[in-house]
């Protein structure tokens, strides 16, 4: 048995100041994970079979799968941090964000290797079994936007408030 894993991660911030009091901030960030697993088995038995005597899922067998897991977010968030009036003080954010998560890759095995030892997918006595596509169980998504402030008058009486709209496909009901 083999395993391997390459990861691929980024990150990226950017601020953006229009006025001493309004910014927008961009960030994003991205991760790939690529996954290759291996399983190599040669039967015991005369002629590398299974305990059966023929090939089974104990005899000789070759197992490959390969997958990707990605999963980004892009976020956005603009501020206006001010002074109204004399004594009334204001900082005020609108934002949004995307957050996707998804897996896909394939996997192969084959059962019955025409040559013993030799683990490759063109060396397959038995049926090639294949499996292709993503994992519809892992992927996900949530798309959110909301806003937030607070107010304070003489550094004495505060009024903080927010919203936040949230969309999530993990939140969907075929049937609904």
């Amino acid at each position: 048995t083999d395993q391997k894993e390459n990861t691929l991660r980024g990150n990226l911030d950017i601020t953006f100041h229009f006025t001493p009091w309004l910014k927008l901030l961009v960030r994003g960030n991205l991760l790939n994970t690529y996954t290759t697993y291996e399983e190599k088995y040669q039967g015991s038995d005369k002629g590398f079979l299974g305990q059966a005597g023929y090939s089974d899922d104990f005899s000789d067998h070759y197992y490959i799968d390969r997958k990707t897991f990605t999963s980004y977010r892009a976020q956005a968030l603009l501020t206006a941090d001010r002074k109204l009036s004399k004594d009334l003080d204001g900082s005020f954010t609108v934002g949004g964000e995307i957050y996707n998560y998804g897996t896909n890759g394939e996997n192969n095995t084959i059962n019955g290797l025409n040559v013993p030892g030799v683990f490759n997918l063109s060396n397959y006595a038995n049926k090639l079994n294949t499996g292709f596509g993503s994992d519809p169980g892992n992927n996900y998504r949530n798309v959110s936007f909301y806003g937030f402030g607070d107010l304070s008058y003489k550094d004495q009486l505060f009024l903080n408030f927010s919203e936040r709209v949230e969309y999530s496909s993990s939140l969907v009901f075929p049937n609904a």
